[in-house]
């Protein structure tokens, strides 16, 4: 799977497969998605599979969509994004803000979700780190099996959701 530290208008059209780390964008970010979108099937044999990126790591994804497709995969699945963490004592600080996935059915085993599949936020006691979802939204079917959610399957530690609307 590729990977990237900033893309900016940018889009895909058609069907992206493979085995792990697939993103309708990118499999891995490492930097910021901003204004791009993705339309059509995103399908991952196995983890970290998203309608933008597999892995959002500690990424930003701002003003970026999926639509008109399924996502599918294993674990750490999401319309928008799979994966995404904040870390604590860096700069690392994930968010997915003015984004959304709509019109296909997001489908998998465990942590699946609507909009993001597991939101991490790595850190020690009293530490401040924040990871925000924000004015995003996901509209269509959510389909698993243990930590299932219409916008976030599961949301660990501190996570800040701001204006999300799932339908």
């Amino acid at each position: 799977a590729g990977y990237a530290k900033s893309i900016a208008l940018s889009s895909h059209i058609g069907k992206v497969s493979g085995p792990n780390y697939i993103g309708g964008i990118v499999g891995r970010l490492y930097g910021t998605i901003v204004d791009s979108y993705s339309e059509g099937d995103v399908a991952g044999d196995s983890n970290y599979v998203g309608g933008i990126a597999g892995d959002g790591n500690a990424g930003v994804i701002k003003n970026s969509y999926h639509i008109n497709g399924d996502v599918t995969g294993l674990n750490y699945v999401g319309g928008v994004v799979g994966y995404i963490v904040a870390a604590a004592g860096t700069a690392r600080l994930g968010n997915v803000e003015f984004s959304y996935h709509k019109d296909g059915t997001v489908r998998g085993v465990k942590y699946v979700g609507g909009l993001v599949g597991l939101s991490y936020v790595r850190c020690r006691y009293n530490s401040e780190v924040e990871l925000q979802i924000k004015n995003s939204f996901a509209i269509g079917n959510v389909i698993g099996e243990k930590y299932v959610g219409g916008l976030v399957g599961l949301d660990s530690n501190y996570g800040d959701f701001v204006q999300g609307i799932s339908s």
